[in-house]
C-alpha cells in the first residue's frame, strides 16, 4: 500500500505534468496562429485589389514557388541515348536513325553475349547471345529496330538485336 506521503506527492507531480503540458501547448497554439495570420492579410489584401491583372499578380507573389534550374545538354544525342540515359520523354528525343561506326573490340559477356566497343567511345552488347561474324576494324551499321531496341549490321551481312551499355 502506499503512504499517504507517497500519495500526496505523485498527485503533485500529475498535477506539475498537466501544468507544463497546457503551458507548452498554449506556446505552440499561439505560434502556429501568429505564422497564419500573416498569410491571411496577405491574402485579404489580394482580394481586396479590383483589377483583374493586379489582383493575378498580388497572388502569383503570394503563391509561388521557385522554378527549378534548367539542365542544358552538353553534347548532341546520339543514337541509344534512350538505353543510357532516360532524361527526356520519347516525344522530345532528337536522336539519329542511324549511326555508322568501326568496332573497336569485339568481347565476351558472363551470358555469352558479345560486346561492342565502337571507335566513339560507345559500347553495345547483343541482346541474347548467337553467332556474329565480327572483329576489330570491321564497320558497322546501327539502325532502329521496327518494335523498339536497335539491330547491328556488319559490312558482311550479319546482324543482331544489341542494346546500348555506354
Amino acid at each position: 500500500m502506499l503512504s499517504l506521503e507517497q500519495t500526496t506527492e505523485s498527485a503533485f507531480v500529475r498535477t506539475l505534468t498537466a501544468t507544463i503540458l497546457s503551458i507548452t501547448l498554449t506556446f505552440v497554439t499561439a505560434a502556429v496562429q501568429a505564422e497564419s495570420a500573416a498569410p491571411q492579410a496577405q491574402l485579404q489584401a489580394c482580394i481586396d485589389v479590383k483589377q483583374d491583372s493586379a489582383r493575378l499578380a498580388c497572388y502569383d507573389a503570394l503563391f509561388r514557388t521557385p522554378e527549378a534550374p534548367k539542365v542544358v545538354a552538353s553534347k548532341p544525342p546520339e543514337l541509344g541515348d534512350d538505353q543510357v540515359r532516360r532524361a527526356k520523354p520519347i516525344a522530345e528525343r532528337n536522336e539519329p536513325e542511324t549511326l555508322n561506326a568501326t568496332v573497336i573490340k569485339v568481347s565476351r559477356r558472363a551470358r555469352n553475349e558479345l560486346a561492342f566497343e565502337l571507335d566513339n567511345e560507345q559500347l553495345w552488347a547483343q541482346v541474347t547471345p548467337r553467332y556474329l561474324s565480327i572483329k576489330a576494324k570491321d564497320r558497322v551499321i546501327i539502325k532502329k529496330g521496327r518494335l523498339g531496341g536497335y539491330i547491328l549490321t556488319t559490312e558482311r551481312g550479319g546482324s543482331t538485336r544489341v542494346k546500348r551499355l555506354r
